[in-house]
């Protein structure tokens, strides 16, 4: 971990993520590039963040091989926004493991298939020579991005969690390295000096009063925002929603909440829930229209929120059917 250097200061990013899973630190990584793209369409979107720390006394906690992992990218400027990325272990079409390694090569994630999404490729590792990096690369093509250029950007983030181990801050601190932006087209961040925590901590405040000797103790959860994008799996030439569900947020501050599942033209079918609630006093969902793909399809959102495409054929459709919900704690 390399200190942040004179005359840039620290810096926390107020992110989706709200902390580190109990037990687990979260370390700093020296980023290397931040790049947002968004040309056109959501199919042309593209999103890569990479660090490099040369002579690094970081450490890689956790195996992915096992429990999958998170990433949480976020970008500051004009128009903020930030985007959870749910990478999962799990095989791929031709059942292939998506995530691979070991703690000595490192551990990569291909995804070319869209099974979690749009992250295409990824991978942390630490050489024998004390080179720790992490490469993250998302393609619209394979589901929803929405985490855009800021128009302007001034600074963005990226967490990379390990699912039981440790989380990695990859901070782009704000008047640090080479920024450029191409208005609401392009927003890239390279070169910089400095690191940064991704985090926010949680805070405990103790409460007494003169008739009782006891002391109530409160953890207070800051509200945090998650984006759960899900991508339709074609089964006998039709697409289905895949059901499952995304965790967001860490073990004493986060809401898992189940996907919709079933053919994407089903109109009874069920829908974006939350199940589980911990450290968060509610958390609102909002489903947002589905990208449907398929020939001649209209798109639209059922009374309970459940997506769906009106023609669910999977025959000479020209992209992946995906759907997303916006998911606001407090």
């Amino acid at each position: 971990m390399r200190a942040i250097v004179s005359g840039v200061a620290s810096f926390v990013f107020a992110l989706s993520a709200v902390g580190s899973p109990a037990g687990a630190a979260n370390q700093t990584i020296l980023g290397n590039l931040l790049q947002l793209k968004n040309p056109s369409t959501d199919l042309k979107r593209k999103v890569v963040c990479k660090a490099t720390e040369k002579a690094s006394s970081n450490t890689l906690v956790g195996n992915p091989t096992v429990s999958g992992a998170t990433v949480v990218i976020s970008a500051n400027g004009g128009t903020p926004s930030s985007q959870t990325f749910n990478l999962a272990q799990g095989t791929d079409s031709k059942g292939k493991p998506l995530w691979s390694g070991d703690a000595v090569k490192g551990f990569k994630y291909k995804d070319s298939g869209a099974v979690n999404g749009p992250i295409k490729t990824a991978s942390i590792k630490k050489s024998s020579k004390g080179v720790f990096q992490i490469k993250v690369s998302g393609d619209g093509k394979l589901g929803l991005i929405s985490v855009l250029p800021p128009n302007p950007g001034t600074s963005g983030c990226m967490l990379f969690t390990i699912g039981g181990g440790d989380s990695y801050s990859v901070a782009f601190l704000p008047l640090d390295g080479v920024i450029s932006n191409k208005g609401a087209l392009e927003y890239k961040h390279k070169k910089v000096s400095g690191e940064g925590s991704c985090t926010t901590s949680t805070t405990s405040t103790t409460t007494t009063t003169t008739t009782t000797t006891s002391t109530t103790t409160t953890t207070l959860c800051a509200p945090a925002n998650f984006d759960f994008g899900i991508t339709a799996v074609v089964d006998a030439t039709l697409r289905n929603w895949p059901g499952g569900s995304g965790s967001f947020g860490t073990a004493s501050c986060g809401v898992i909440v189940a996907a919709p599942s079933g053919n994407i033209s089903n109109l009874s079918g069920d829908t974006w829930t939350v199940t589980s609630l911990n450290g968060f006093g509610s958390c609102g969902l909002s489903p947002q229209l589905p990208s449907c793909n398929t020939v001649g399809a209209v798109a639209s959102l059922l009374g309970n929120g459940r997506p769906v495409c009106s023609n669910s054929s999977d025959v000479l459709a020209s992209g992946p059917s995906t759907a997303h919900v916006f998911i606001n704690c407090n």
